[in-house]
């Protein structure tokens, strides 16, 4: 690729990305990849024979405007632009998934969510005030696409807490141990059912810090799902039952 093809702003100037292990990032521009995504995905595909692939960043990333001369495009376009890209991968595949809880405008191209963020453990100042985590994705798009969350990635976690919480927010189990398995099968027809209601039922209902200076909430809270099935999260670290 070539800086031309990057996302330019208004004043023409390249739009960065993070900085990873190989340096910093640009974002290359939605209108000039899909070529990229043709040349090498085919090439992937025939590597590794795989029948599902992960893509990241492009379902979480917002949405953006490219000023540059030879390929301007709006956020409307920009969102078609991805949604091509995201299509031509999954008939390469055959199934795709996507960074965190996705955008509204992937949903219906992909498989899987990965990343799928709650927000319970906070980094919070001890005067702000309490928060109770409230699952707004889930009771919106949780019946549009599946979600996951591997436990890794909220390693402060008690597991107990963690494997709570997936029944509670209907995610997917990313672990083949006799627990995730058995929430895999007892949660099987309520992966793709919408989250009806949810609601808190009392408990210490309280932030505490935790030694690494996080905090974690305390308390009893429970969702519905359009199955029918109820289920309960008791986040006080004790044992997981479902």
């Amino acid at each position: 690729f070539t800086f031309e093809e990057m996302m330019h702003n208004r004043e023409g100037g390249v739009i960065y990305g993070g900085i990873w292990m190989g340096g910093r990032a640009h974002l290359i521009c939605s209108k000039t990849s899909m070529k990229y995504a043709q040349r090498d995905l085919p090439k992937i595909k025939e590597l590794l024979d795989a029948d599902s692939l992960y893509i990241d960043v492009i379902c979480r990333g917002g949405l953006h405007e490219c000023y540059h001369k030879d390929h301007p495009i709006s956020r409307r376009e920009d969102a078609e632009n991805k949604r091509n890209i995201l299509k031509y991968a999954r008939t390469v595949f055959g199934s795709l998934s996507s960074e965190c809880t996705p955008a509204p405008h992937c949903l219906d191209v992909l498989d899987v969510g990965a990343f799928s963020i709650w927000v319970v453990n906070l980094h919070r100042h001890p005067q702000m005030p309490l928060a109770f985590p409230v699952p707004f994705w889930q009771l919106a798009l949780h019946d549009c696409v599946m979600t996951c969350t591997p436990e890794g990635f909220y390693s402060a976690w008690n597991p107990g807490d963690y494997l709570a919480l997936i029944a509670l927010y209907g995610l997917l189990p990313m672990a083949i141990d006799e627990t995730e398995i058995r929430i895999s099968k007892t949660m099987r027809n309520t992966y793709l059912e919408e989250m009806t209601s949810f609601e808190y039922l009392g408990g210490d209902g309280e932030m505490r810090r935790m030694p690494d200076g996080t905090y974690n909430f305390y308390g009893v809270m429970k969702t519905t799902f359009a199955d029918g099935v109820l289920r309960y999260g008791d986040l006080t670290f004790s044992a997981l039952a479902i």
